[in-house]
């Protein structure tokens, strides 16, 4: 007997005066200080991965790193706000630049892009 086994995706349900919310934001966020050869983007991705988060993250040739974070506004707000406090050890965060973006089709996935 063969079983075909599914990726199914979590689904966040936020709790907002008595009412579930499935409305999603994207934001933007450049990081700079030292990002890059530290582990960040793997620590990111770690981190958006466990909180059911779309998007993308990237090193820029000026050193930053940038990244697209889209998900319910409360999950999206925590993890920028582990990403601003340094998701590793090893990550000194100099400054983090945050635009609002416009909702994207991440396919349901977070990815480290080159």
């Amino acid at each position: 007997m063969l079983i075909k086994l599914y990726h199914v995706p979590v689904v966040q349900l936020l709790l907002t005066n008595n009412k579930f919310s499935l409305r999603s934001f994207n934001y933007h966020l450049t990081i700079t200080g030292r990002v890059q050869g530290v582990g960040f983007r793997w620590s990111v991705y770690q981190l958006a991965q466990q909180a059911g988060i779309e998007g993308i993250v990237m090193n820029k040739n000026d050193g930053s790193v940038y990244c697209e974070l889209q998900g319910p506004i409360e999950i999206v707000k925590q993890l920028i706000f582990k990403i601003k406090t340094g998701p590793t050890p090893y990550a000194r965060i100099n400054k983090v630049k945050i635009i609002e973006g416009s909702l994207q089709n991440y396919h349901h996935s977070f990815q480290i892009t080159h």
